[in-house]
């Protein structure tokens, strides 16, 4: 090896002082801040794949911890899976929700017409009512 090139290596590994130094590598003192802003940051972010995955009828705590230890595998996981369809159904029917007679679809409590196929609740109490007097 040519004696410019060998100068040139040792040049890159000393520090301006002189002495030898690592480059890259981590210091061996981590302060406790640091670790309290890490563990903020990943609580913080679980919370994103937790809440889509709610909106999906998903239970929200198991998914805010999958989120906080492995947010690049859990945000495309929430967003991929598909709706809980009966757990979305059932909290919809908890919260107020009645269930169209003749489409099934979710309407809200005070709905008179169904939005999606017009059913008329209005005349069904009526009829529902008239049954009941005979």
């Amino acid at each position: 090896m040519a004696p410019g090139r060998a100068n040139f290596f040792k040049l890159k590994r000393r520090g301006a002082t002189g002495g030898l130094r690592t480059v890259g590598a981590l210091s061996p003192t981590i302060r406790l801040g640091q670790i309290v802003e890490i563990l903020l940051v990943a609580a913080l972010i679980g919370l994103i794949p937790a809440y889509i995955a709610q909106k999906k009828g998903r239970s929200f705590f198991p998914w805010w911890i999958y989120g906080a230890l492995l947010f690049i595998v859990a945000l495309p996981h929430a967003i991929l899976i598909k709706p809980n369809l009966p757990q979305m159904e059932r909290a919809a029917l908890d919260s107020g929700y009645k269930k169209c007679p003749r489409c099934a679809e979710m309407v809200k409590p005070n709905a008179k017409i169904c939005r999606f196929c017009g059913h008329n609740f209005d005349l069904q109490s009526r009829i529902g009512g008239i049954e009941g007097i005979r």
